[in-house]
């Protein structure tokens, strides 16, 4: 017969490593950028980002190095969210 009280828990919702880089940037006119990037391929894509994109980063102050070093550090959640006084809107988040 098995030991019904000796079984080992496991959490139900237990931590799945992060998958994804996603950046997203809203305008208040309604304009969008949604960019989701495999981690593992982070480094490579990352120079595929459109130029318009990268300036709007680099406006608001965002290091693109720093936010690959944590990521490659084990980083996860949202690494940036800044909002602009024109409404502008810059998420950086690991999922």
């Amino acid at each position: 017969a098995m030991d019904q009280g000796e079984e080992e828990a496991t959490p139900a919702t237990a931590a799945k490593p992060p998958r994804f880089l996603r950046v997203r940037v809203k305008d208040e006119d309604g304009s969008k950028v949604n960019v989701s990037v495999p981690l593992s391929l982070v480094r490579v894509l990352w120079k595929f980002i459109p130029r318009d994109a990268m300036r709007e980063l680099e406006g608001h102050n965002i290091d693109i190095d720093s936010i690959l070093a944590a990521v490659n550090e084990g980083a996860q959640g949202v690494l940036v969210d800044v909002e602009d006084e024109d409404g502008t809107k810059v998420e950086i988040i690991v999922e």
